[in-house]
């Protein structure tokens, strides 16, 4: 549709925060009881993998997502000091 074609791409908030787009990679979030009502809401029936259904769920206007820059969680196999000692970033 035009409404998630218009939200395929992050849109600046602040000089830190980005109004998500489409992304894949779900390795960390947060979520409001609402948001986690939306999307539990579309899993009835169960038919999305969590990255498709923040996907979807954000380009569809259902659920707004924000994501940090610089990152603030990485996962082990990331980043240049990949010890396993942390997954927050630096």
């Amino acid at each position: 549709s035009h409404r998630t074609i218009r939200n395929m791409y992050p849109r600046k908030v602040s000089a830190h925060i980005m109004r998500a787009g489409y992304h894949d990679q779900t390795h960390a979030y947060a979520v409001t009881r609402a948001g986690a009502e939306k999307l539990a809401e579309l899993q009835q029936p169960i038919s999305f993998i969590a990255d498709n259904l923040l996907a979807h769920a954000i380009t569809n206007d259902i659920v707004r997502g924000y994501a940090c820059t610089p990152k603030l969680i990485n996962q082990q196999s990331q980043g240049e000091h990949n010890n396993g000692t942390t997954y927050i970033g630096d």
